[in-house]
């Protein structure tokens, strides 16, 4: 297969959504394919590392059709005393809290949204809540739970069929900008995911939260977990000040950017996005990109670290770094060493280590 019919067969695939958003998924490809071929890689070659056109396709159909629309769904409007930055006689509405639900012990979250930006906040009250930025709006919020699950979207606005194709009008500016989810300690599970909206998370503790976009950007503040999973199109991710146990980052063409970021494991994937980390500690680390840069400076005072780097045509250079012979390599015990490996096709990659801060004078 060549580029031509490879992109081909994406834009016959997404026919019956919005084409701007199409295009911009094809304008991603075209340009991987530019970069892959000014590396001297075949259209054939590449093709086959993209993968199955028709797995993208179906992924995305899975993101844009949502929840099944034969389910019950409910949009109850809620009002709650807000004692945060309010005068006592404010009221602010929500559309949905979980303190109206007798006997509702909620453990998982999931929201699906196309273009609104969801905000994922601390719960100052111990209880969940959802609303939007503008309160108008929050009549087009659609919401179900089964046992300890809530489920959540934003309600979309679907035309007529059209000899029996469904038009979607309203993919972008849709009814709904910014939706907000006030998350409280100890829910096991949060999913989030949208189409071409931006995901945000500042301040959550959770067992696992999960983020999934098209073309909006992931960012991530001060988050405590058991494992982060972020996985983008063409969107940016950065995560920042966080602790989790597992953290596990996938992109196709954006740029990734860990910051202060503790994990005993860490697996960034990324085609032709660059990937950059700074004060990092970890146990086990895997960074691969085709055409992407990788950058990583770890944390000073981490333990010795062993490092597997390979790239085909970019250079690789680690600072104060010591080459040993396959012949005099020597297996090295769990736990004894950080275990980096970073693989790129055509980037360069970058380790370092930082260096600790030297104390003033008579300190």
């Amino acid at each position: 297969m060549k580029k031509d019919e490879y992109l081909n067969k994406i834009s016959q695939g997404l026919k019956q959504y919005d084409q701007t958003y199409v295009q911009e998924i094809l304008d991603d490809y075209e340009e991987h394919f530019q970069d892959a071929l000014s590396q001297g890689q075949s259209e054939e070659e590449i093709c086959q590392a993209l993968g199955d056109p028709a797995d993208l396709i179906q992924e995305i159909k899975n993101m844009m059709d949502g929840v099944d629309s034969s389910q019950a769904l409910a949009r109850p409007v809620i009002e709650v005393e807000n004692s945060t930055k309010q005068s006592h006689s404010q009221k602010k509405r929500y559309s949905w809290s979980s303190s109206a639900q007798d006997g509702f012990t909620l453990k998982n979250i999931r929201f699906r949204a196309d273009s609104a930006d969801v905000r994922l906040v601390p719960s100052a009250t111990g209880d969940f809540y959802v609303y939007t930025e503008d309160p108008e709006e929050m009549e087009n919020l659609e919401h179900t739970w089964q046992g300890n699950t809530y489920e959540g979207r934003v309600r979309r606005n679907r035309s007529v069929s059209f000899f029996g194709l469904e038009i979607l009008y309203d993919f972008f500016g849709g009814p709904v900008d910014t939706v907000i989810l006030a998350i409280p300690e100890g829910i096991d599970d949060i999913r989030i995911e949208t189409v071409s909206g931006d995901i945000s998370a500042e301040d959550i503790k959770s067992q696992l939260l999960s983020l999934t976009t098209i073309s909006g950007d992931c960012r991530v503040r001060r988050v405590s977990n058991e494992g982060t999973f972020i996985t983008t199109k063409s969107g940016d991710i950065s995560i920042h000040h966080t602790e989790t146990n597992h953290c596990e980052l996938k992109s196709l063409s954006g740029d990734m950017g860990c910051k202060d970021v503790s994990t005993k494991k860490l697996s960034a994937h990324n085609i032709s996005g660059d990937v950059s980390c700074s004060h990092l500690v970890l146990n086990n680390g895997l960074i691969k990109t085709i055409s992407g840069e990788i950058s990583v400076k770890l944390e000073p005072g981490q333990k010795p670290c062993s490092t597997f780097a390979t790239s085909v045509s970019g250079s690789i250079h680690i600072r104060d770094g010591e080459r040993t012979a396959a012949d005099e390599f020597q297996r090295i015990p769990d736990g004894d060493r950080v275990k980096i490996t970073l693989n790129s096709i055509s980037g360069d990659i970058s380790l370092k280590q930082g260096k600790a801060k030297k104390s003033g004078k008579g300190q």
